[in-house]
């Protein structure tokens, strides 16, 4: 683990409440990121109290996605094991997208699932690759090209592809410099034989343009942009952050 971040926002009048996140400079063990949580929400009375409804998104490495005809709930860790080290106790959880015929199996961190029940009650949750590809089907459902979706975090990033509203590849990949990041993006074009003149980018996450990442990937790339912030450009430059979670609140 290496952050968390959270977003208040009134739903009805589409506003931002409050934002926070936090980035942890070395990886973090659940029990360690549960302290830093419960630290975060003492801190700050826009935390405290009850509301309407609290989402919670998972982000991690731990994840795979399955055809919904071939997944069967009994062996969830086995379509794990293949992709990520996981341990007999970890919990496994998975979130269908049923208009695509997709699961997405993950790793959640069940004490922080636990202590956000203990803290507000009912709540749902999802990882993030499932809203970034529900959310990237949306943005790409009326183009007949291909389009890339890169969700950036810090460590990681999620590359999602879309071709006429159907998904073609979700892969997360782990990266230490702006080399490594732009070496998978490009085997990704290069295994889908897609045209780096031509397939545009969609960025989001702990990006901007102002970073060595973006400077490489410009480089040999040539159709990128930003997903639509809509609501979050009030935030801060750093409002890409929470634009996952501002599509998971629904």
């Amino acid at each position: 683990m290496i952050g968390h971040s959270f977003l208040v926002k009134d739903v009805s009048l589409n506003t931002v409440l409050f934002s926070h996140t936090a980035t942890f400079s070395n990886a973090t063990s659940p029990d360690e990121a549960l302290i830093a949580l419960t630290t975060t929400i003492a801190k700050f009375p826009e935390l405290q109290g009850s509301f309407d409804s609290v989402t919670v998104v998972h982000q991690n490495d731990l994840i795979t996605v399955v055809p919904q005809a071939l997944f069967d709930e009994n062996e969830a860790a086995n379509y794990l094991k293949f992709n990520t080290k996981i341990l007999p106790t970890d919990f496994i959880a998975f979130d269908v997208i049923t208009n695509q015929e997709i699961v997405v199996v993950y790793v959640p961190y069940i004490n922080i699932n636990n202590y956000i029940f203990d803290t507000y009650g009912s709540f749902k949750y999802y990882h993030s690759s499932t809203i970034a590809i529900e959310d990237s089907i949306k943005s790409s459902s009326f183009k007949k090209e291909t389009t890339v979706f890169i969700d950036v975090a810090k460590d990681i990033f999620f590359c999602t592809v879309i071709f006429k509203g159907k998904l073609q590849l979700h892969n997360v990949y782990s990266y230490k410099t702006s080399e490594d990041f732009i070496y998978y993006i490009l085997f990704c074009f290069e295994q889908l034989q897609l045209d780096p003149n031509e397939t545009p980018i969609v960025l989001s996450g702990a990006i901007s343009k102002e970073v060595d990442l973006f400077t490489i990937l410009f480089k040999y790339i040539r159709h990128i942009t930003f997903a639509e912030l809509s609501m979050l450009n009030t935030i801060s430059n750093k409002a890409y952050t929470y634009y996952l979670l501002s599509k998971a609140t629904k």
